[in-house]
């Protein structure tokens, strides 16, 4: 949920801010990017949960080894196949 929210309000910034660029007369489709570091956070996000596939968390959830920041393959079933040690 975290990300999702994280992209509306990236687009919700983005919005306002052309809002106010259209009002003092600047091109407001300029594209804007949400930067953390001096990197597009937006870009960075894509890889953010790719350790949990490789986690110890693995053994109970169906992390994807393929870019999955919305976290969508915990959303089909998953089918324990191998015992997890009590």
């Amino acid at each position: 949920m975290t990300s999702l929210m994280v992209v509306e309000n990236a687009m919700e910034f983005r919005n306002q801010l052309n809002s106010i660029r259209a009002i003092s007369g600047e091109d407001k489709n300029t594209y804007i990017p949400i930067l953390y570091n001096d990197i597009n956070y937006l870009t960075k996000m894509k890889n953010d949960t790719l350790f949990l596939a490789e986690s110890e968390l693995n053994k109970w959830f169906n992390f994807s080894k393929k870019i999955d920041p919305f976290l969508v393959t915990l959303s089909v079933p998953y089918t324990v196949s191998r015992e997890v040690s009590k």
